[in-house]
């Protein structure tokens, strides 16, 4: 099952759909060295990084159109980063002992809601390309139109949960890789 899901996949990436997505990027990249140039306070770049990745990520992937602000619990950028935090503290305590029960609570609901998300992405989504009408110009949607090409063999939670794996694997991948590139280029200035 594994493989079949991994190439239905992998199909969405292919260069025809990547190339119609580099002008998302692009413009997502200029809205936020907008709101940079606007800033009259001192911020994290690292946490800058964070949300461009974010706000990025839901664009091309998903066709939604994230803030950049933090916007308490509710924002995507907000939901990936709790469930992240969720995730490192279960690596490094495996047991759970040390996790408070408040904070395990704010990543569950964190969890849910990000799977909200990808429900109400994947089902709108879906319907459109079963009807033969536009849908979303995304990557994610090239994934499900390959599901629905292929017969359709995925649960609505198999998909979800691809959806959730794409979304935190290529937040935190992007967000890495900018924070790399940027420490080697103040390394390597000339």
């Amino acid at each position: 099952k594994h493989s079949k899901q991994s190439r239905i996949t992998h199909l969405a990436y292919h260069k025809k759909y990547l190339h119609k997505h580099c002008n998302a990027m692009l413009t997502v990249a200029g809205r936020w060295v907008s709101m940079l140039e606007n800033y009259t306070e001192w911020i994290t770049l690292c946490d800058e990084l964070d949300r461009l990745s974010s706000a990025a990520l839901c664009k091309v992937s998903f066709d939604i159109d994230a803030p950049f602000e933090y916007n308490g619990d509710t924002s995507v950028y907000a939901m990936v980063h709790t469930c992240m935090e969720g995730i490192k503290d279960k690596l490094f305590n495996p047991l759970g002992c040390t996790l408070s029960l408040k904070k395990v609570e704010r990543v569950r609901r964190a969890a849910k809601a990000l799977r909200e998300v990808g429900e109400d992405f994947i089902r709108g989504t879906y319907e459109k390309i079963q009807k033969g009408e536009p849908f979303p110009d995304a990557m994610f949607s090239y994934v499900l139109q390959e599901i629905h090409e292929a017969g359709g063999s995925f649960s609505l939670e198999e998909i979800i949960d691809e959806f959730i794996v794409q979304f935190v694997a290529g937040t935190e991948t992007s967000s890495n890789l900018m924070k790399f590139i940027l420490m080697e280029v103040t390394k390597h200035q000339h």
